[in-house]
């Protein structure tokens, strides 16, 4: 299982578990080069100075959003699930970049490790 999570400290957080194991991996995105968007296959391309990060998100991929008036109100205005999300997660990770959270974030815990979205 893989979580993507966007966090309060502006890291694009990648966990990957097997039972009791957690591993981490994040992506600090202010200090990113550049974010590429494919609406075609859904991927990203995050450039930073030393390492570019490769992802896409596909039709089989469980996607969970949190409850939310500004997602809601889209969600049943839309045709396809996946680009909304993807166009969603595009516009976090920039919104991010800037050092700012996208206006229908909500924190989830008191932490500085709330998450925003998970997939």
């Amino acid at each position: 299982m893989i979580w993507i999570d966007l966090q309060e400290d502006h890291h694009l957080h990648i966990y990957t578990t097997k039972l009791d194991q957690m591993k981490n991996f994040s992506i600090n995105l202010p200090d990113l080069r550049e974010i590429s968007f494919n609406k075609e296959t859904q991927t990203f391309i995050l450039n930073t100075n030393k390492s570019t990060y490769e992802f896409t998100i596909k039709l089989n991929h469980e996607l969970i959003l949190q409850d939310d008036e500004y997602i809601n109100k889209n969600m049943k205005n839309i045709t396809n699930k996946l680009l909304f999300y993807s166009d969603l997660w595009h516009n976090s990770m920039e919104l991010a970049r800037l050092k700012t959270i996208p206006s229908w974030y909500t924190r989830k815990r008191d932490s500085a490790d709330s998450g925003i979205s998970a997939i």
